[in-house]
């Protein structure tokens, strides 16, 4: 599970203040009701349509892994079990007795372990299930978006996986690790009301930060989540 870091340079300079503006002159400055309301079979689209014009799966899962190995998380897209149809983010909240990062959000994930051959996918799918008791069965995987190399640490690899309905209170958290899993409406994570830019400390790059949702999200989890909606966003 990831949470804070420092980031590579090459891959934050779309965390600028130009990325911010862009976002706005999409969106404008009112509420997220007036962007287009996202739907499961929009995100399938729109994930096929990158999936294709970006590097093949099969690449990214030889890719060479960051000086501190390889991990990747699981991006889980679903629906609130007994809600309406409005597509929500699975995300954790890391448990308090964790080593480094405790009590930040955070995507179910981890480091590749070697029964997982290397497959970025594999290793979202065995951490989705360790975290949240959530089975690969029932995980469509709609793709995988870049990864993201940490300086000196690990090579983060984002998968991208449609849960169904999910009651995030009943789920079989691993206690050791996450002590709650919520979930994210996309609508909110979509306002710009919602996502301001913080300067990094001892730097002039920003990196995204999401309010309005249970937890405030940040960090890496933060930034993929950027990533995640502007992929989506430019082929809906």
């Amino acid at each position: 599970m990831l949470g804070r870091w420092p980031l590579r340079r090459q891959w934050m300079a779309a965390t600028s203040a130009a990325a911010a503006a862009a976002q706005r002159r999409r969106f404008g400055s009112c509420a997220a009701a007036d962007a287009p309301r996202l739907d499961l079979d929009a995100v399938r689209a729109a994930m096929g349509t990158f999936q294709a014009r970006r590097t093949s799966i099969k690449h990214v899962k030889g890719a060479k892994p960051g000086p501190a190995g390889r991990s990747a998380v699981m991006v889980g897209l679903c629906t609130e079990a007994g809600g309406d149809d409005a597509l929500c983010v699975l995300l954790t909240l890391r448990a308090k007795n964790m080593r480094t990062h405790r009590s930040e959000v955070a995507f179910p994930g981890g480091r590749e372990d070697e029964v997982d051959q290397g497959d970025p996918v594999t290793t979202a799918l065995r951490e989705l299930g360790e975290e949240c008791g959530i089975s690969s069965a029932a995980v469509e995987v709609l793709g995988i978006s870049h990864d993201l190399p940490l300086p000196g640490k690990l090579r983060v690899t984002p998968v991208v996986g449609w849960l169904g309905p999910i009651d995030a209170g009943r789920l079989t958290l691993a206690q050791d690790e996450v002590q709650q899993a919520f979930l994210a409406p996309l609508s909110t994570l979509r306002d710009p009301a919602s996502k301001r830019w913080q300067k990094v400390t001892g730097s002039k790059l920003k990196m995204p930060v999401y309010s309005g949702c249970e937890h405030k999200v940040w960090g890496l989890t933060a930034y993929i989540l950027h990533q995640l909606l502007d992929e989506i966003d430019a082929n809906v």
